[in-house]
């Protein structure tokens, strides 16, 4: 009788055992399908990407090398499309954090991919200098072939310093200038930057009958035998200077500032059909004060020195467009932003980020009927610390019931 039992216990465990085998058997090969395409998507990696060596260099707004600055990469890379498994396996993505060292210096390397892109550049006390408005561009593996340690790409960045309450900001109507390309005509326009009011050359007072000032003065000028604008910025009053530089400042240079600056857009119908509405822009070659006209850069940055008391702005001018409306052509100037300090002589142009709404409403509104009784008022500096405990103290002050 026992050996019956056994006999059968017997057969039961092997029976389990048997099944137990087929269900493991099944399972190793379902994970062997769904991990082999990733394992030869790895194995291959390396065969369809290539070595990224990047060397950079950092160095702040007087060319001197910045230590310890952290900067976020991606490293974009490909995989063969025959073992791509939506959602699983695809494109790769990796992101890298360096470190420059005391001369200023990092390296990416020991990473394989297509293409590295700067993500964040992160300093305390410092931010990141953009070039006619952009963000550093990626770069795919083939453009860094003659980047090694003596020829780094060079990134810049700023130390935030004092800032101050500012005028302006992105503009309501825009500097902005149109010449016709088709009935060609010399055509002068003049800009209020308090105001923001853009006014032809036979407009002296605005609807209320107050005096409009000329803080900028645009003129445009067709030179039939070279095909081309001569575009000319320049001060509208006679103490004032202009300067034009491709990169955003939050200090207004203290020099450099000339009486006008001139340059030419070429009317080229083949560079317009190849790359579209944007078209040539070059700066005359006799005047060392232009920047280089870099390809890819939509946004200069123009310096002004304005009015008798000296009030510092920076506008952020596009390049010209050709706006095309009514099957007409238009060469279409456009500023984007145009900030001022208000305060006789300073030169900083960072604006305090945290000026509560109503003291930055309040000083609006007294900048502007300052100005407005008198267009060379000399205002003096508020107490931004004082104001701003004061709004928050009545903010917070219990309101009786």
């Amino acid at each position: 009788m026992m050996n019956k039992i056994l006999h059968k216990q017997i057969r039961l465990l092997i029976g389990w055992d048997t099944a137990m085998k087929k269900i493991l058997h099944k399972q190793i090969i379902l994970l062997i399908l769904i991990l082999l395409p990733i394992v030869i998507a790895t194995s291959c990696y390396r065969l369809f990407n290539h070595p990224i060596k990047f060397y950079g260099l950092v160095l702040d707004e007087g060319g001197q090398p910045l230590p310890r600055v952290k900067i976020h990469f991606e490293i974009s890379g490909d995989v063969p499309i025959l073992v791509m498994i939506p959602g699983l396996v695809g494109p790769i993505n990796r992101s890298r954090i360096v470190r420059t060292n005391k001369h200023g210096s990092f390296q990416v390397k020991g990473y394989y991919g297509q293409v590295i892109s700067p993500i964040r550049f992160s300093k305390d006390g410092y931010e990141l200098m953009l070039v006619g408005g952009r963000y550093p561009r990626s770069f795919w593996w083939h453009e860094l072939k003659n980047n090694d340690p003596a020829n780094p790409i060079i990134y810049k960045m700023r130390k935030v310093g004092e800032t101050t309450f500012l005028w302006g900001g992105i503009t309501r109507r825009g500097i902005s200038a149109y010449f016709n390309t088709e009935h060609v005509q010399d055509e002068t326009v003049y800009y209020d930057i308090i105001q923001d009011i853009r006014f032809g050359p036979e407009r002296t007072l605005d609807n209320a009958k107050r005096p409009l000032i000329r803080d900028i003065k645009i003129s445009g000028r067709w030179e039939e035998s070279e095909n081309r604008w001569a575009i000319t910025f320049a001060p509208g009053t006679v103490n004032g200077g202009i300067q034009i530089l491709n990169q955003k400042l939050y200090m207004a240079p203290e020099t450099g500032y000339n009486p006008e600056v001139t340059f030419y857009v070429y009317l080229d119908l083949d560079y317009r059909q190849r790359y579209g509405e944007y078209i040539y822009l070059k700066g005359s070659s006799d005047e060392p004060y232009l920047p280089e006209m870099s390809e890819g850069v939509r946004e200069y940055y123009f310096y002004l020195k304005s009015r008798d008391i000296g009030l510092y702005s920076r506008l952020a001018m596009r390049l010209p467009v050709l706006d095309r409306r009514n099957e007409r052509y238009r060469l279409l100037m456009q500023g984007i932003e145009v900030t001022t300090n208000p305060f006789a002589g300073q030169r900083s142009l960072d604006m305090r980020q945290d000026i509560p709404y109503k003291v930055w409403r309040s000083l609006q509104n007294e900048v502007l009927q300052a100005f407005r009784k008198d267009p060379n008022a000399t205002i003096p500096p508020p107490d931004l610390d004082a104001l701003i405990k004061e709004e928050r103290r009545q903010r917070l002050k219990p309101r009786a019931i």
